[in-house]
């Protein structure tokens, strides 16, 4: 249900899209979003990204994208050579040139190619039996999500170690009151709030005892 009404309403189109990192990463926060929503999974339940993939039995939004680019592209090339989508595919600017500030169709192409380990030289080759392309297809995209979820587990599990390293070796003593903080920074606060209200205690009682 959720891939035939929201997935196929967000995605129109998006064979022909060119994209940015910055736009992949707000399409795969609504798809996650999403998802949460659908799985009744709350931040309080401290679930990771990958965790609600599995539950809800989908892949990351990237592969959707993938997957519809490799369909469209090998249904272009395997056009006749007077179909208008065949030739602005390989057609090129007889004057002039690109801004090279703005990201082309293909060039991106050419990088998902890369990524998926297909060589862009033997696109033409490749893209001739549909059965083999989309099956290439599926395979390398397979491969890609595997590889990008244990990636996202790796540095989950290193930041986590990381963090915990970091808070039991890098302790720092207050040179006011003597208490053990965990940084630095909890060192500074503690010496804003707690030690400068004991040393405005410490001083009125002071006073008090020289005035009697």
């Amino acid at each position: 249900m959720y891939k035939a009404a929201v997935l196929s309403v967000l995605l129109f189109g998006c064979e022909s899209w060119t994209l940015y990192r910055r736009y992949i990463r707000k399409l795969d926060y609504f798809h996650m979003r999403c998802l949460r929503q659908i799985a009744h999974s709350k931040w309080q339940d401290r679930i990771t990204n990958t965790e609600v993939l599995q539950r809800c039995q989908i892949t990351g939004i990237e592969a959707f994208l993938l997957t519809a680019q490799l369909r469209w592209t090998g249904h272009v090339v395997r056009m006749d050579n007077i179909r208008l989508p065949r030739m602005i595919f390989y057609g090129q600017l007889q004057q002039g040139s690109a801004h090279a500030a703005d990201k082309r169709y293909k060039d991106s192409l050419k990088a998902n190619l890369t990524m998926l380990d297909i060589k862009p030289a033997h696109i033409d080759s490749l893209t001739a039996d549909r059965t083999s392309w989309r099956a290439l297809g599926r395979q390398t995209i397979g491969s890609f999500e595997d590889s990008r979820v244990s990636h996202a587990e790796n540095k989950r599990r290193l930041r986590k170690t990381g963090h915990a390293s970091t808070s039991t070796s890098s302790t720092v003593q207050c040179d006011v009151c003597g208490r053990t903080c965990g940084s630095g920074l909890e060192c500074f606060r503690i010496k804003q709030h707690i030690c400068d209200q004991r040393s405005v205690v410490s001083t009125a009682q002071s006073i008090i005892i020289k005035t009697e």
